[in-house]
């Protein structure tokens, strides 16, 4: 079951706050690799770690003239840098045997199965980063679901049967108000960074807490779910 009653919440408080959030303005491949790195780290050092790859290689096709290991080494500093490392090694591999060059402007015109089904056969993209990039990227009408989505809907009550962030993916999804996809998605980003961060929330700081199982203790699996 989805509580549609506390999506309309979570929209209406954030419609309150004046705050309408801005699509990043770059090309998609960037956004891509970006999306890729930010994973588990924190702005600061995403972006410190972007703008130090653009200045040590002329084209994103030059990375592909180096050893993982290196790679791996050049964005250690955010974490998991194995696993992404190879994960932007497959996309531009990828993106340069689809389109002949690095660039990914033709898969606009694409549709969002045909993306999706793509993208996820690429070793080390998930469903969660397919999303987030078609959402923001493509700015398509698709509600991406990471780990600070995912913990702010099992909070407030939402769901309360899948933790499985992509279940709560494709169950969520068809509830959004075609074109608040990206609207609802900013917005708990930053909620999840500075409010309903994972440990030590500012509850008494939040909007929502008269919406919210976690902050009333109205269910069990609320706080189970996340004593881990």
């Amino acid at each position: 079951m989805v509580r549609q009653d506390k999506i309309s919440y979570l929209l209406t408080g954030f419609h309150c706050t004046g705050i309408e959030p801005i699509y990043p303005d770059e090309p998609l491949i960037d956004l891509f690799i970006r999306t890729i790195i930010s994973q588990g780290t924190t702005d600061e050092l995403c972006d410190s770690t972007m703008n130090n790859l653009q200045l040590k290689f002329n084209s994103w096709e030059d990375i592909l003239t180096i050893e993982q290991p290196e790679l791996a080494n050049m964005i250690n500093v955010c974490g998991l840098s194995n696993q992404k490392s190879n994960s932007i090694i497959n996309l531009l591999n990828w993106v340069k045997s689809t389109f002949n060059k690095m660039d990914m402007k033709k898969i606009q015109i694409w549709n969002s199965e045909r993306i999706f089904k793509e993208l996820t056969s690429i070793q080390g993209i998930d469903l969660k980063t397919a999303s987030i990039f078609i959402c923001i990227g493509l700015r398509r009408d698709v509600f991406p679901v990471d780990i600070h989505v995912h913990r702010i809907l099992i909070r407030i009550g939402v769901n309360s049967i899948y933790t499985n962030p992509d279940k709560i993916y494709k169950l969520v999804n068809p509830f959004i108000p075609v074109g608040k996809e990206f609207f609802l998605y900013a917005h708990l980003i930053e909620h999840g960074k500075f409010i309903c961060k994972s440990s030590n929330p500012k509850c008494n700081s939040c909007m929502f807490n008269e919406h919210c199982d976690y902050f009333i203790k109205k269910n069990e699996w609320v706080t189970r779910a996340f004593e881990a």
